[in-house]
C-alpha cells in the first residue's frame, strides 16, 4: 500500500463535544472508534494516513456564517480521541482537496494513486473528494462504515449513487 492515503476528513471536537451545534447530529464515540480502527488496519498495512480539518478564518462573518471550526478555536482541532499516530495533517477550507492547489501538489509529490476515505461528511467533503480523487485518474475507495452523515436516508443514498457513478468502490 505504499501508494496508498488513508485521508481522515474533518474529525473534529466541534463535531462532537457537548457544545456543537445541533445540526451535528453524529455519534462520536462509535465513529471514533470505527476511524480510529481503520486508521490502525491501513497504517498497519503500510498505508500514510492524512488528516484533514476544515478551519474558517476567525472572522465576525465566519463566526456568524458558520459558527464552528473557527480557527485557533479548541472545536477546530482534530478530536483527541482520535488516533493519529504520525499522520501528516492539513488544514483545508474547500471540498475538494484536489482543487487546493497545496494539497494537489503534496499528493502528486508522495505518488499516491489510491486513496482511501473516512470521517466526516459522506455526503459533502467525502463525496467531493472522491470525485476529485477520480478525474485526476486516481483509484478510491470509501469506508461508508467508518463516514458520519448529518443527512437523512434519501440524500445520503444519493451521495452513495453519486459516488458510484464517479468510479469509486464503496465498502
Amino acid at each position: 500500500m505504499a501508494n496508498t492515503a488513508l485521508l481522515v476528513m474533518e474529525m473534529q471536537t466541534d463535531y462532537f463535544w457537548e457544545k456543537r451545534l445541533k445540526k451535528f447530529n453524529y455519534d462520536g464515540d462509535s465513529l471514533i472508534a470505527r476511524v480510529n480502527a481503520a486508521i490502525a488496519q491501513y497504517s498497519a498495512d503500510g498505508a500514510d494516513i492524512v488528516c484533514l480539518r476544515q478551519v474558517f478564518p476567525d472572522t465576525p462573518t465566519n463566526r456568524l456564517a458558520f459558527g464552528f471550526n473557527i480557527e485557533g478555536t479548541e472545536g477546530a482541532a482534530l478530536d483527541p480521541r482520535l488516533n493519529t499516530g504520525s499522520a501528516s495533517v492539513f488544514e483545508k477550507n474547500i471540498s475538494d482537496l484536489f482543487a487546493d492547489p497545496k494539497l494537489a501538489a503534496f499528493f502528486d509529490e508522495k505518488g499516491y494513486t489510491e486513496f482511501v476515505l473516512c470521517g466526516i461528511d459522506l455526503c459533502g467533503g467525502i463525496l467531493a473528494t472522491a470525485k476529485g480523487a477520480r478525474a485526476r485518474g486516481a483509484a478510491v475507495t470509501v469506508l461508508t462504515g467508518c463516514c458520519g452523515t448529518r443527512f437523512d436516508a434519501r440524500k445520503t443514498g444519493a451521495a452513495k449513487a453519486a459516488l458510484r457513478m464517479c468510479g469509486a468502490v464503496l465498502k
